[in-house]
């Protein structure tokens, strides 16, 4: 006899498009950007993907900087997490927060993953769509998000300004990032012979309970 008996919980990584054990990443980039901001740019930048497991979501790992160029600029730039609505990014399921400090990249100075967490942990579900998003939240705002190594994963989502409709540019490579999470299993055993109730005495069971429920 089988027994379902526990919810078991284990730290891991839902999604990622960091690459190998370094979690290395490119040095070309997306600019996210303000109206206001003279760069090229788009105001939302959106990626989808897919958890490997299903489990509550404990925190983002980005991969964003700034430049020698605009370093002066506010880099205010919000991580949001979307459900997919018609293969977009629909309704917001979380804002994890804003970003205002990044490093600076530069040839010598390859930038760190900044990491937003998580305040709410929504429950992630394994072969389910959603959406990521950086989005600048001044319109002077300017920041950079680094594009994956794998040059097999392509497929951006682009905003012109808030609220803006979402256009696919499915050439471009995928933005660097992992979801990480807390995955929710359950935990099986075999009860011996000994200890499996039989129909029998299942139905005694009930049958007690229910002499003692007329007799109250």
């Amino acid at each position: 006899m089988t027994c379902v008996c526990a919810l078991t919980a284990q730290a891991e990584t839902f999604y990622s498009t960091l690459t190998g054990p370094q979690l290395a990443f490119s040095n070309d980039t997306y600019t996210i950007a303000g109206a206001d901001n003279w760069m090229a740019r788009s105001a939302s930048v959106g990626v989808a993907f897919t958890p490997g497991v299903t489990g509550r979501l404990d925190a983002v790992d980005l991969a964003m900087s700034t430049s020698m160029v605009h370093f002066l600029f506010p880099k205010d730039v919000s991580v949001t997490l979307h459900a997919s609505e018609a293969g977009l990014p629909g309704a917001v399921i979380e804002t994890l927060g804003t970003v205002s400090e990044l490093p600076t990249k530069s040839r010598w100075n390859p930038p760190a993953v900044t990491t937003v967490y998580s305040s709410t942990r929504p429950m992630l579900v394994q072969g389910t769509e959603y959406f990521l998003t950086i989005n600048a939240e001044q319109a002077n705002a300017i920041a950079l998000w680094h594009q994956s190594s794998d040059d097999a994963l392509k497929g951006i989502y682009r905003a012109d300004a808030p609220g803006a409709a979402w256009t696919l540019s499915p050439d471009e490579l995928l933005p660097a990032f992992a979801v990480q999470g807390t995955a929710v299993g359950t935990l099986s055993f075999s009860a011996p012979a000994s200890i499996a109730p039989t129909p029998s005495a299942l139905g005694a069971g009930l049958l007690g309970l229910l002499v003692v429920a007329r007799r109250r």
